[in-house]
C-alpha cells in the first residue's frame, strides 16, 4: 500500500488541513482497557506512550508506522496505545470506534489477538476475510482509531489494505481530517513502507521505533550465539510426476541434525515442508533416516484447531518432529520451553522479510530457551 496519497492543495487550504475537526468525548470513569494495560511490560507502555505523544504534539499527524522487532511485544504496545488514547484529553474517543485489523488471512492471528484484548473489543478485531464488514462500519463513523497489524501484508494498491483505504476514502486528506481518523501501522519488516513514510514525514505521516530491553533475544543475538544455520532441501523430489525418485543427498541433510539431537533433551522439532504431497515425502524421509531411533512424527495439518499450541506446552518423552506447512509465520507466538530445532523450507528466491517473519522470527522474543536452533533459507 502506498501510504495515504496526499492530494495537491492550494496554500490557502493547508491551514484547514492542519486543523482537524474535533469530536470531544467525555473522560471515562475508568479506562476501559486498564486491566490489560497493567499486564503489559515497561517497553510496551513506553512505546504506546511514545506513539500517543506524537499525535498529541502534531495536530496534522494521522498515520504512524510503528516498527518493532519480531516477538518484541507489538500486541502489548497496541494495548498501551489504546490506553493512552483513552487517557488523553485530545485523543479520547468512544471505545466502539477502535479497530484492530490485519491483511493476514489467519484464524490463528484472529484467535490469538482476541485472547489478548478485552472482550468489548473483539467485535472490532478483523482479518482480511472480514475486510468488507469492517469497511461498512468505518464508512459511518468519525473520530476513529485504526490499528493495523503486520501492515506489510497485502499492502499494495490492488490488495486488501489498498481496498480498505480506497473504499473508506482514506487517501483523501481532507476526509481524514474531517472525520478525525487516526491510523497506526505495526510491523517488524516494513520493507518499502519505511522509505515511503520518510518521504511523507511532514505530510501527516510519522515513524516510531520500539526500544527493546537487554532481555530481548534478537536475530542478531541468535547469530552471535551460532544458533542460526543454513536450511537445505529435506524433500529431494526431482520430478513431481515421480514422487519415488528422491535425491539421496537429502538423507544426509536430515542426518546432519543428529549433532543437535544428541545434545538436546527430548524436544519438539518443527519442520516446515513444501505443500501438497511433498509434505508426506519429507515425513517419509525423516522416518527412513531415523528408522533405528525411537522418535515420534506428527503431521500438524492432521491436528485439530488448538492442538498444536497445547502440544508445545507439555514436555515430550522423546524427540518429536512436528511437520507443518504454512503455519507459524508473522505474528504467531509459540511456547519455547520444549522447542529444539526449527527448520524452514528451502525456496528458490527467499525474501528477506519472509525469512525474518518465518521460524527465525518465532525463536526471537522473551524466553529462557538457550539451546534451540533455527535453520533458514537465506540468499545471503
Amino acid at each position: 500500500m502506498n501510504p495515504v496519497v496526499i492530494k495537491k492543495v492550494l496554500p490557502i487550504e493547508v491551514t484547514f488541513l492542519r486543523n482537524r475537526k474535533k469530536f470531544p468525548f467525555p473522560k471515562y470513569k475508568e479506562n476501559p482497557i486498564k486491566d490489560h494495560y497493567e499486564q503489559t511490560f515497561e517497553n510496551q507502555k513506553s512505546f504506546g506512550k511514545k506513539i500517543s505523544n506524537m499525535f498529541e504534539q502534531d495536530n496534522s499527524l494521522y498515520n504512524v508506522l510503528a516498527m518493532a522487532p519480531t516477538q518484541s511485544g507489538k500486541t502489548g504496545s497496541m494495548i498501551a496505545v489504546v490506553y493512552e488514547f483513552f487517557q488523553s484529553h485530545s485523543l479520547r474517543l468512544p471505545k466502539n470506534n477502535v479497530f484492530i485489523f490485519t491483511g493476514l488471512s489467519s484464524i490463528d492471528w484472529l484467535e490469538q489477538t482476541k485472547k489478548r484484548f478485552p472482550s468489548w473489543l473483539h467485535p472490532h478485531i478483523y482479518h482480511r476475510n472480514n475486510v468488507n464488514t469492517m469497511i461498512e462500519e468505518l464508512k459511518r463513523l468519525k473520530n476513529t482509531l485504526i490499528i493495523i497489524d503486520e501492515c506489510h501484508i497485502a499492502e499494495k494498491e490492488t490488495q486488501t489494505l489498498g481496498k480498505l483505504f480506497d473504499e473508506c476514502n482514506y487517501k483523501d486528506t481532507n476526509h481524514i481530517y474531517k472525520t478525525n481518523t487516526k491510523i497506526i501501522q505495526f510491523t517488524a519488516t516494513p520493507n518499502k513502507l519505511y522509505n515511503r513514510f520518510k518521504e511523507l514525514k511532514d505530510m501527516g505521516h510519522g515513524i516510531a521505533h520500539m526500544d527493546v530491553p537487554e532481555s530481548y533475544l534478537s536475530v542478531d543475538k541468535l547469530k552471535e550465539q551460532n544458533r542460526v544455520y543454513e536450511a537445505l532441501d529435506l524433500c529431494g523430489v526431482m520430478d513431481k510426476d515421480d514422487l519415488t525418485n528422491i535425491n539421496k543427498d537429502v538423507y544426509e541433510n536430515i542426518r546432519n541434525l543428529d549433532i543437535h539431537l544428541k545434545q538436546l533433551q527430548p524436544c519438539y522439532h518443527i519442520i516446515r515442508t513444501p505443500r501438497g504431497n511433498l509434505h508426506n515425502i519429507v515425513i517419509q524421509n525423516f522416518k527412513k533416516v531415523f528408522e533405528n531411533e525411537n522418535y515420534l512424527y506428527i503431521s500438524e495439518p492432521s491436528m485439530n484447531q488448538g492442538e498444536f499450541d497445547k502440544l508445545l506446552l507439555v514436555s515430550p518423552e522423546k524427540h518429536t518432529f512436528v511437520f507443518i506447512k504454512d503455519k507459524l509465520r508473522c505474528a504467531k507466538t509459540i511456547h519455547h520451553e520444549f522447542v529444539g530445532i526449527l527448520y524452514d523450507r528451502v525456496v528458490q528466491n527467499p525474501i528477506e522479510s519472509s525469512v525474518l517473519q518465518g521460524l527465525l522470527g518465532r525463536l526471537t522474543g522473551y524466553h529462557h530457551n538457550k539451546k534451540a536452533v533455527v535453520y533458514i533459507c537465506d540468499k545471503n
